[in-house]
């Protein structure tokens, strides 16, 4: 009868959710997955203006409804990693809200996060937050949103949604912070990029026809806010990102470093006013496939962390296999 216990709560938390319809759905790619009302569904990114995010992998948003209006559940990896958080730590950083532990759900750690006072006249609104701890000690995160119209009922939505928390199992996909090597092949070509990925860096990847578009994230300890990124864009029509974040007027001296057996020249901006450093530059490779152009953008709040991802540029190597 113990064994039994865990699933007969489980079930029971199901049924007071929604009764006997239930709808499990993951998140993130295959991180985790919880149990939602009949209705709920994935909600397109670029439909939601106030919580766009660039990278199919590191966000999911899931809407309900509830009587005529929605509630949309946010979710998104911080690319942040767990370094001894506890609810002493987290008021730190989160003085404006009230943090629970609530325990641990099948290896996920997780803790609410309830603001002590909403923005009212926003027609958008944050009625609580859920910090997830992953086995693998990296970090997302849950937001709960409501219209204006479901203010009222802040309350019991809050308590709904730590229900369909309560129901949260782990999937398989889990990151790899140890060093490590990984391989892509270009284009759905045979021609493989092979990248050196030292400790607490990972590979995410947005794919699409003829656009491919690689992240390697720094995984950096939470409450660092540091934030390091390494962009690998192949696509015929190339945007550069010193366009995209407007820092063309922002340009300090050129370097050179080694990629692909050549001294390469790269392209140099700081935008100080943003604490924001940019190297890249765009190629073009025929071996590859005919036609072929991608940019290598180094962004990072630090310069130091412009220097670690020149040094894992430096060890790219792109394996042709004609």
């Amino acid at each position: 009868m113990k064994k039994l216990l865990p699933f007969i709560l489980t079930f029971l938390i199901a049924l007071n959710i929604y009764g006997k319809d239930i709808n499990r759905i993951s998140m993130l790619s295959n991180r985790y997955s919880c149990d939602f009302p009949i209705d709920a569904k994935y909600l397109d990114n670029s439909s939601v203006q106030s919580v766009k995010e660039s990278y199919e992998e590191s966000v999911t948003d899931i809407t309900y409804q509830r009587n005529t209006d929605k509630i949309l559940f946010h979710i998104k990896e911080l690319h942040l990693k767990d370094n001894g958080i506890t609810v002493q730590s987290l008021k730190k950083f989160n003085k404006n809200s009230n943090i629970q532990l609530l325990g641990n759900f099948d290896s996920l750690i997780c803790y609410s996060l309830t603001p002590k006072k909403y923005d009212k006249k926003s027609q958008v609104i944050t009625i609580r937050e859920y910090l997830i701890i992953h086995p693998d000690k990296s970090i997302s995160k849950i937001e709960v949103l409501i219209g204006a119209d479901l203010y009222s009922q802040k309350e019991s939505i809050q308590k709904s949604s730590l229900d369909i928390i309560k129901t949260l199992k782990k999937e398989e996909k889990q990151y790899l912070l140890a060093t490590h090597i990984s391989e892509i092949n270009i284009l759905e070509t045979n021609n493989i990029l092979k990248i050196n990925l030292p400790n607490d860096y990972i590979l995410i990847s947005d794919i699409k026809q003829e656009n491919e578009y690689y992240s390697v994230i720094k995984i950096a300890p939470f409450g660092n806010k540091e934030r390091t990124e390494l962009i690998i864009h192949f696509d015929k029509n190339l945007k550069l990102i010193r366009n995209t974040l407007n820092l063309v007027s922002h340009r300090t001296p050129d370097t050179h470093s080694d990629f692909i057996n050549n001294s390469m020249l790269w392209y140099n901006f700081h935008d100080k006013i943003r604490n924001l450093y940019l190297r890249e530059n765009a190629f073009n490779d025929d071996d590859i496939t005919k036609g072929c152009f991608y940019s290598i953008s180094m962004l990072s709040s630090e310069e130091s962390g412009i220097n670690n991802l020149t040094a894992i540029v430096t060890n790219i190597e792109i394996l042709y296999n004609k």
